[in-house]
């Protein structure tokens, strides 16, 4: 019998991170963000992707959605980011760590041990179900604990290039991000529910931040979706290009 070959990327240490100062790095004269492009690692179905950080202190996925569009620094348009996500777990230093993509499955992981208890991440995306799914365990009870906070990228005002307005609501177990954007003209909206095994859940409304403490928990799996009311129409392919310009 002859095995499969399984292709795996992976390393050793999470993906830096510098935060929203993308002057740290440009291309061409343009700003860009240096450690999303060159040390993320992405997972996506087609309808949505996700890019990876696999950090242990603050966590951070950027999410793509595949009709979410703006101008763009270049004026020539393309995909924008829908949203960030962000985990504050608080472990420094953890050991034994690793991040992976298996091919295969088109599966991410990241895995760590802190204060004597292993913690897996589990990440994938359902294309059927157009969702992602985040899935957080320890080897031991009770040692799940994060603040989920997410983040609308690239807001404007109504009056300003490029607008893009948006803000956060949180009910329960789910941070709804919604808002409109510019670029043709579509409303957007995006919802991420936490559902935990064990533990407690808190929400929190903080003026325009949304948030959902989970403290210990057994496991949690975060689902998260996202969307726009952009519909793609045949006459899109018919006007004259004098008329699209």
């Amino acid at each position: 019998m002859i095995s499969e070959r399984v292709y795996t990327v992976w390393d050793d240490a999470p993906a830096p991170n510098r935060g929203g100062d993308v002057n740290i790095s440009k291309a061409r004269g343009y700003p860009y963000d240096e450690d999303w492009e060159l040390h993320s690692y992405p997972i996506g179905n087609g309808y949505m992707g996700a890019n990876i950080f696999g950090r242990t202190d603050v966590e951070r996925i950027q999410l793509t959605e595949k009709t979410l569009a703006n101008e763009g620094l270049y004026g020539i348009g393309g995909l924008t980011s829908f949203a960030e996500l962000n985990l504050e777990f608080n472990h420094e230093d953890p050991i034994q760590y690793m991040r992976s993509i298996n091919i295969n499955d088109a599966m991410a992981y990241v895995t760590y041990n802190y204060k004597n208890v292993a913690y897996t991440r589990t990440h994938f995306m359902s294309y059927p179900d157009n969702v992602m799914v985040i899935k957080l365990s320890a080897n031991a009870k009770g040692k799940i604990s994060f603040v989920l906070k997410p983040e609308i990228s690239y807001l404007r005002k109504a009056y300003e290039k490029n607008a893009r307005t948006g803000k956060m609501t949180v009910d329960n177990n789910t941070i709804t991000i919604s808002g409109f954007i510019d670029h043709f003209s579509v409303n957007y909206e995006g919802q991420i529910k936490v559902i935990n095994t064990g533990g407690t859940l808190k929400a929190i409304q903080n003026g325009e931040q949304s948030e959902i403490t989970v403290s210990n928990a057994d496991s949690v799996v975060l689902l998260v979706a996202a969307g726009t009311n952009y519909e793609l129409s045949e006459a899109l392919f018919l006007e004259d290009e004098h008329k699209k310009n």
